[in-house]
């Protein structure tokens, strides 16, 4: 029998408020962790592609600086995406940090940081923060009532800013064995959405 993703987190979930002891390593919490918004369509993961292809290309470009990341054009509407900033650059100096899980701690760790390199060689990797945006805009256009949007990501304190979605016997492990989530990060991303 093979168990689904769902179905191992609700049985951790009934375990963990029957008071039983969960231990977990550092690839099953990145198994368990996953995102509060997610693209489920094609057209959302187009979205979420394309950002992230131009955060990878385009990061560092100085404000004012705006690209579009899709358009497409219905009988009854069109809809544009953009990413953009009036000051800095494009995007902050952490986006393509990525969330590592090591002996049960949290990180946001640089690509190529010298500080780091134990993390990336020994941890898990659980995704990186243009991912995490991409989803985020890519879930939004899926769902978007209003003819216009903008949807920021700023400076990461923890889960709920990052996208991230942590299950509650996940938080309880992470509170009860006294880790760390060093998710801080400054990101600064913006992108508009318009439905025209």
């Amino acid at each position: 029998m093979t168990w689904t993703k769902l179905e191992i987190i609700n049985l951790l979930e009934k375990a963990s408020n029957a008071g039983v002891k969960i231990e977990l390593t550092d690839e099953q919490i990145v198994d368990c962790l996953g995102f509060n918004e997610y693209p489920g369509s094609d057209l959302g993961f187009v979205i979420m592609k394309n950002i992230i292809k131009t955060i990878e290309q385009q990061g560092d470009k100085s404000a004012p600086v705006r690209f579009k990341i899709f358009e497409k054009q219905w009988p009854e509407n069109k809809i544009e995406v953009y990413l953009f900033a009036n000051e800095g650059k494009l995007c902050g100096p952490d986006i393509l940090n990525s969330i590592y899980v090591m002996n049960g701690n949290l990180f946001s760790v640089p690509p190529t940081s010298e500080e780091f390199k134990n993390i990336r060689e020994g941890g898990k990797k659980f995704t990186n923060f243009a991912e995490l945006f991409g989803a985020l805009i890519g879930a939004k256009v899926e769902a978007m009532q209003s003819e216009y949007e903008v949807v920021e990501m700023n400076k990461i304190e923890g889960f709920e800013t990052a996208n991230i979605k942590v299950p509650s016997f996940l938080q309880r492990f992470f509170e009860k064995n006294n880790k760390d989530f060093n998710l801080e990060a400054d990101i600064f991303l913006k992108a508009e959405i318009k439905l025209i």
